[in-house]
C-alpha cells in the first residue's frame, strides 16, 4: 500500500498514529499564543487613523443616542415613581385588594425602568471607557 496519506507512512509523522508532530506546527502555535492578538494586521498609519476616527464617530453618534434614551427614561421614571408613591399611599388609606394589586404593579413598573435606566448607564460609560482609549490609540499614532 506504501505511502497514503491514512497509511501512517506520511514523509512527515513522527508518530505511528498518523498524525503530524512536526517541531515547525509547534513552534507555530507557541507563536501565536505568545501574540497579543494573532488577527491584528498592521495597517499603513493613515488607513489606521482614518479607522479610529470612524469608529470615533460611530462611538460618538451611539452615545448621543443612550444620552437622549437616558434623558428620556428618567422623566418616564420620575412620572412612574410618582404613579407608585400615589398608588402606596391609595393601598394605604382603602386596604383593598385591587389597590394593593394596582400599588404592586406600578411598584413593578418603577422598579423595570430603574434597571433599565443602571443598563443605560453602564452602557453609556462602557462607550466612554472605548472612547477615551480610541482617542489615546488616535494620539498615539499621530505622535
Amino acid at each position: 500500500m506504501g505511502s497514503t496519506p491514512t497509511s501512517g507512512t506520511n514523509g512527515s509523522d513522527n508518530s505511528t498514529d498518523g498524525h503530524t508532530t512536526g517541531r515547525a506546527d509547534d513552534e507555530g502555535r507557541r507563536d501565536r499564543r505568545s501574540l497579543k492578538n494573532p488577527m491584528s494586521v498592521q495597517l499603513p498609519t493613515g488607513m489606521s487613523q482614518r479607522l479610529v476616527r470612524h469608529r470615533l464617530e460611530r462611538n460618538a453618534a451611539t452615545l448621543r443616542e443612550l444620552r437622549e434614551e437616558l434623558r428620556l427614561s428618567r422623566e418616564q421614571h420620575d412620572v412612574l415613581r410618582e404613579q407608585a408613591d400615589e398608588c402606596e399611599l391609595r393601598a394605604m388609606v382603602s386596604e383593598t385588594p385591587y389597590a394593593q394589586a394596582e400599588y404592586r404593579e406600578a411598584h413593578g413598573h418603577a422598579n423595570a425602568l430603574t434597571a433599565h435606566l443602571r443598563a443605560l448607564e453602564q452602557s453609556i460609560a462602557d462607550l466612554e471607557r472605548e472612547q477615551d482609549a480610541l482617542l489615546d490609540r488616535l494620539a498615539r499614532d499621530e505622535a
